[in-house]
Order: structure tokens, then sequence, then C-alpha cells
């Protein structure tokens, strides 16, 4: 389905493309994470890829993380972008709202689903100041993503 964000293997393989940081985001997104940072318990975690067929492009999302809503429903919580050497900035956190603003726009996402950055080499000041004002942006650096909230 367009749109969809599709799950691939996230826990057990890791392909050589794919940053360190996403590899290892996968498990403690699932099973280490706090609820508050995801808004709610996650059931599942995966990695896929949303068309955007107004810039005929598509955009990868290294970390989809799933949950129910408050009908027991599949939710998708979360999505994040995950760079290794790269610091992150306000850029990134642009991309992934634009990518939940096309998962919403097919029924997939809400406003409710939280941008997550995880970085092995940090974040913008912009971007620390950013998630100061919005409770929903979770930057996740490696200490973070290895010892927890």
């Amino acid at each position: 389905m367009p749109g969809r964000v599709t799950a691939r293997a996230t826990t057990s393989t890791c392909s050589s493309r794919r940053s360190p940081v996403c590899c290892a985001g996968s498990p403690p997104t699932r099973w280490h994470a706090a609820p508050d940072t995801h808004g709610g318990p996650v059931t599942r975690v995966g990695s896929g890829t949303v068309n955007d067929p107004s810039a005929k492009t598509s955009h990868e999302v290294d970390v989809a993380a799933h949950g129910e809503d408050g009908d027991g429903r599949e939710a998708l919580l979360g999505i994040g972008e995950a760079k290794w050497n790269d610091v992150m900035g306000a850029g990134h956190l642009e991309r992934l709202r634009r990518i939940r603003t096309l998962l919403t726009t097919r029924g997939t996402a809400t406003e409710a689903t939280r941008p997550h950055c995880f970085s092995g080499a940090g974040f913008t000041d912009e971007l620390h100041h950013l998630a100061r004002n919005d409770p929903a942006i979770q930057l996740i650096d490696l200490t973070r993503l290895c010892h927890g909230e």
C-alpha cells in the first residue's frame, strides 16, 4: 500500500548499508524505551519506505515504532531517522514531519506520531531548542540508546 511504512528485519539482522545507530535502535525501541518516549507501549518495530508522489520521490524511515490506540487498533507511535556520523539538525526533523504528514493523509499516522532522531554524533543547538519546546520530539543519542532515559 503506498504510504504505509513497510516492515523489514529489525532485531536480528542488519544490512551493511544501515547505520549502527539504526540497528541498535530497534531492540531498545521495542524492549527498553520508556512508554513516554513513544507515547505508549511499543508492540512492534520496523523500518520502511514512504512514497511522496508530489515530490516524485520516496523517503526511508529507519525506525517505525508501532503500538495500540485506545481502541486496541495498531497505531504508529513514532517514526525515526538514524545517523551515525552526522550531527542531526532541524532539517532532519522537518523531513520526519513531512513523512508524518504523508502518512497522516493516508490514515497510517496521526499528529500524535512522534518524530525520533537517533544520532551517534549529536544534535544541533537548534534541534535541542526545538525538542525542549516540544516534548513529542525525541532526541536519542548513544547514552540514551544504550542506558535508557
